[in-house]
Protein backbone atom coordinates (compact mmCIF):
# COMPACT_ATOMS: atom_id res chain seq x y z
CA UNK A 1 0.00 0.00 0.00
CA UNK A 2 1.48 3.47 -1.16
CA UNK A 3 1.34 6.08 1.62
CA UNK A 4 0.54 9.14 0.05
CA UNK A 5 1.61 11.50 2.30
CA UNK A 6 4.70 9.97 3.13
CA UNK A 7 7.78 11.92 4.29
CA UNK A 8 10.50 12.31 2.05
CA UNK A 9 13.12 9.79 2.74
CA UNK A 10 15.95 11.22 0.84
CA UNK A 11 18.94 12.20 2.99
CA UNK A 12 19.51 15.32 1.25
CA UNK A 13 15.89 16.62 1.65
CA UNK A 14 15.04 18.20 4.89
CA UNK A 15 11.08 17.18 5.78
CA UNK A 16 9.02 19.97 7.45
CA UNK A 17 8.64 19.01 11.11
CA UNK A 18 5.94 16.66 12.02
CA UNK A 19 2.71 18.51 14.30
CA UNK A 20 3.24 17.35 17.82
CA UNK A 21 -0.46 15.93 18.70
CA UNK A 22 -2.29 15.35 21.69
CA UNK A 23 -4.92 12.52 21.53
CA UNK A 24 -8.24 12.78 23.75
CA UNK A 25 -10.12 9.57 23.97
CA UNK A 26 -11.35 7.89 26.27
CA UNK A 27 -12.07 4.23 24.73
CA UNK A 28 -8.36 2.72 24.74
CA UNK A 29 -8.58 0.72 21.45
CA UNK A 30 -9.55 4.28 19.18
CA UNK A 31 -6.60 6.03 20.96
CA UNK A 32 -4.30 3.35 20.54
CA UNK A 33 -5.27 3.04 16.94
CA UNK A 34 -5.21 6.68 16.38
CA UNK A 35 -1.76 7.12 18.20
CA UNK A 36 -0.75 4.32 15.51
CA UNK A 37 -2.28 5.43 12.43
CA UNK A 38 -0.63 9.01 12.91
CA UNK A 39 3.12 7.52 14.06
CA UNK A 40 2.81 4.63 11.24
CA UNK A 41 2.06 7.07 8.99
CA UNK A 42 4.62 9.92 9.69
CA UNK A 43 2.19 12.73 9.63
CA UNK A 44 2.87 13.19 13.32
CA UNK A 45 4.35 12.86 16.53
CA UNK A 46 1.89 12.02 19.03
CA UNK A 47 3.54 13.59 22.36
CA UNK A 48 0.78 12.26 24.72
CA UNK A 49 -2.81 10.92 25.17
CA UNK A 50 -5.27 10.82 27.60
CA UNK A 51 -8.89 9.79 28.61
CA UNK A 52 -10.32 12.67 30.38
CA UNK A 53 -10.08 16.40 30.08
CA UNK A 54 -8.60 17.20 33.08
CA UNK A 55 -5.63 14.65 32.50
CA UNK A 56 -5.00 16.40 29.11
CA UNK A 57 -5.21 19.70 29.79
CA UNK A 58 -1.85 19.24 31.97
CA UNK A 59 -0.10 17.83 29.38
CA UNK A 60 -1.43 20.74 26.69
CA UNK A 61 -0.13 23.16 28.95
CA UNK A 62 3.32 21.46 29.57
CA UNK A 63 3.60 20.43 25.93
CA UNK A 64 2.51 22.96 23.95
CA UNK A 65 1.23 20.57 20.61
CA UNK A 66 0.68 21.83 17.74
CA UNK A 67 -2.62 20.01 17.35
CA UNK A 68 -5.69 17.69 20.08
CA UNK A 69 -7.48 15.64 18.70
CA UNK A 70 -10.51 15.04 21.03
CA UNK A 71 -13.28 12.97 21.37
CA UNK A 72 -16.04 15.71 22.50
CA UNK A 73 -18.15 12.98 24.63
CA UNK A 74 -16.16 12.35 27.55
CA UNK A 75 -16.75 11.14 31.26
CA UNK A 76 -15.39 14.35 32.65
CA UNK A 77 -16.49 16.89 29.36
CA UNK A 78 -19.12 17.08 26.61
CA UNK A 79 -19.41 18.77 23.47
CA UNK A 80 -18.70 22.49 23.40
CA UNK A 81 -17.55 22.36 27.10
CA UNK A 82 -14.21 19.96 25.84
CA UNK A 83 -13.47 22.54 23.01
CA UNK A 84 -13.06 25.71 25.29
CA UNK A 85 -11.64 23.54 28.21
CA UNK A 86 -8.89 22.49 25.65
CA UNK A 87 -8.81 26.06 23.54
CA UNK A 88 -8.19 28.03 27.17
Amino acid sequence: MTNPVAWPRDAHLDPAPRPRVILIEDHDIVRFGLRRLLEESGTAAVVADADLVGTALRSIETLEPDLVICDLSLPDSRGLETIGAVVA
